[in-house]
């Protein structure tokens, strides 16, 4: 079994790199599209969905998803074998994740421009979190069909994410400060990865549910 330090740094690295596989580009270039330029230029799950296809963009959507759960899931494995008490294996799993989050959204193999990491996201909230996925998923639906945008949707699941977080320590009186720390982190990567969104948005050319309803009928 390889030493701590060891373990430690390939779980970190190891969820970068396969945060960093570009599913979206891939599955789009396998219908000849090149997904950074049509639509929004990003290479995540929503522009899949509405450039290639349903069915590619919930395939997207799917492997973003364990993109980011599978590396916290290694992560705990390998360290619960070497034993680590509770405030190294949760610092570690929550860097893992959010190694993984930063390779989605800054790939090193497209010169650090990615997606936004919502769907990566969610699969590193899976492994640590469950319930607080299950809260951003209430929080994502709701926000999206009452104001029709898939970015304000996302944006707003991002703040529930530390909110989710601190009210559960609060209630059980348990404060795990690198799960907090995870919690903040992430919703700056989701507001900041929705710059070009919130641009837009106060431009008033932010595509939404409905404008994507009146292309197909027209």
């Amino acid at each position: 079994m390889p030493s701590t330090p060891v373990c430690i740094a390939f779980c970190i690295v190891f969820g970068y790199l396969l945060g960093s596989i570009p599913f979206g580009l891939i599955t789009a270039q396998m219908r000849g599209i090149d997904i950074r330029k049509v639509g929004s230029g990003n290479i995540g799950a929503t522009n899949v969905f509405r450039m290639v296809g349903p069915p590619y963009g919930v395939a997207v959507l799917v492997l973003d998803f364990f993109k980011g759960a599978i590396p916290v899931y290694i992560a705990r494995t390998l360290l619960l074998g070497q034993e680590v008490g509770e405030p190294v294996l949760s610092s570690v799993l929550v860097a893992t994740g959010v190694a993984a989050i930063v390779g989605h959204n800054y790939p090193v193999w497209l010169g650090f421009k990615g997606g936004k990491g919502i769907a990566t996201s969610g699969g590193v909230l899976c492994a640590l979190v469950p319930f607080t996925l299950l809260v951003t998923i209430v929080v994502w639906v709701t926000v999206l069909f009452t104001s029709r945008y898939v970015s304000i949707a996302s944006m707003a699941a991002g703040v529930a994410i530390p909110i989710t977080i601190f009210t559960q320590a609060w209630s059980r009186n348990h404060w795990n400060v690198p799960l907090l720390v995870f919690g903040i982190v992430v919703c700056a990567l989701a507001i900041l990865r929705h710059k070009s969104n919130i641009q837009r948005l106060m431009e008033g050319t932010e595509d939404s549910l409905d404008t994507k309803k009146k292309a197909t009928e027209s």
